[in-house]
């Protein structure tokens, strides 16, 4: 995969991933606070499997 990446510690997004996390971690008896959030935004995807198709991109 080829993309890019973006760190996030404040603002409406951050709030709201980090709320459900906490949310979800709490019913799990877990007491975490997040300090931010990383989003994936994944732009080629590649085959990696062996033989003559390795390393064609597929996406």
């Amino acid at each position: 995969m080829k993309g890019s990446a973006t760190y996030e510690n404040e603002g409406p997004r951050f709030e709201a991933v980090a709320a459900q996390v906490k949310e979800i971690l709490s019913s799990m008896g877990y007491d975490f606070t997040s300090k931010g959030v990383c989003y994936l935004h994944v732009e080629e995807v590649y085959s990696v499997t062996p033989g003559e198709h390795a390393g064609e991109q597929l996406a």
